[in-house]
């Protein structure tokens, strides 16, 4: 749904420079606010639930849920605030993760010594965590790479949006986990 959202807002905002395009957007308005209205129902749904647990995080909604509590912020510009804030989170991850499983995939030398470092660290899924996994050099640098190798900056101002297919790919749990 997140990504349906950024797709059309996107599409919108490259068209709407065509007069042409304008007119057939205004005949497409009904199915756009559609996705807007159900967009915004789902992050305001979730900002109230976080609201409402009893969760003590230290993270940026944290900080934005303070704001509102010392009336700083109203509750609809928190929830303005968290979406523009998830989908660009989400949308940097998900195009990171892509590109290193895509790297990973496509050589495999570098997934296999990967593989190595991770195995021969970790006994279980559990001993992996953020500050474990900082300690990985071949990692750390594989993601390095993986950040280097993109250009992030060109597209830029052209607010490029594209729909990226199911990743097919099977995990299967290793053997004595």
């Amino acid at each position: 749904m997140v990504e349906d959202h950024l797709y059309f807002i996107t599409v919108a905002d490259n068209l709407r420079h065509f007069p042409v395009v304008t007119l057939i957007a205004k005949l497409l308005s009904p199915f756009l606010n559609g996705i807007r209205r159900k967009h915004t129902g789902y992050t305001r749904d979730k900002v109230a639930r976080r609201i409402g647990s009893s969760l003590a995080r230290k993270d940026f909604m944290a900080n934005l849920i303070g704001k509102v509590e010392s009336n700083e912020m109203d509750l609809e510009e928190l929830t303005a605030h968290a979406s523009t804030l998830v989908n660009a989170g989400g949308e940097t991850v998900a195009t990171f993760l892509a590109a290193a499983t895509f790297s990973l995939l496509r050589n495999d030398a570098v997934y296999q010594k990967l593989k190595a470092e991770i195995r021969g660290q970790f006994k279980t899924y559990a001993e992996i965590t953020c500050v474990t996994a900082q300690t990985l050099p071949y990692l750390q640098a594989v993601m390095k790479i993986v950040n280097k190798s993109m250009d992030w900056e060109s597209e830029s101002s052209l607010h490029v949006m594209w729909s990226k297919p199911d990743l097919k790919v099977r995990f299967r749990q290793a053997r004595g986990q």
